[in-house]
């Protein structure tokens, strides 16, 4: 089975690579929201701002967050689904092959594991 998963992933390499840069994206525009959240909180303990102006710059930073997080996550998963879709006629050779439903979606599960583990390290 190892031999048909590391088949897969080197098979389906180009289309996770879009996910890899969602993922990548994602990770980026959370980063960059919450050090603008942290450098309202700095210029006010610093005393360069006050509160009312660095709350503003504090909460802009959070609410970019979570937004950041609603998109990104729909974003994702939109993409995922497109690869997995587009994967259905692999996979569906797999299942001709004799295995059984849950190792069709254990291949699907290590193609993730692997693109998610890729894009830690990024």
């Amino acid at each position: 089975m190892r031999q048909l998963y590391r088949a897969e992933v080197r098979g389906s390499a180009g289309a996770w690579a879009a996910v890899s840069f969602t993922f990548v994206g994602l990770a980026f525009a959370l980063a960059l929201s919450l050090m603008v959240a942290d450098t309202g909180m700095a210029a006010h303990t610093s005393g360069l701002l006050t509160l009312p102006e660095a709350s503003s710059i504090f909460s802009m930073g959070y609410l970019n967050v979570v937004l950041c997080s609603l998109v990104g996550l729909s974003v994702v998963g939109s993409s995922t689904s497109l690869v997995v879709n587009s994967r259905r006629g692999s996979v569906a050779r797999i299942a001709l092959a004799g295995a059984t439903p849950g190792q069709v979606v254990q291949t699907v599960m290590v193609q993730l594991a692997v693109v998610s583990i890729a894009c830690s390290v990024a």
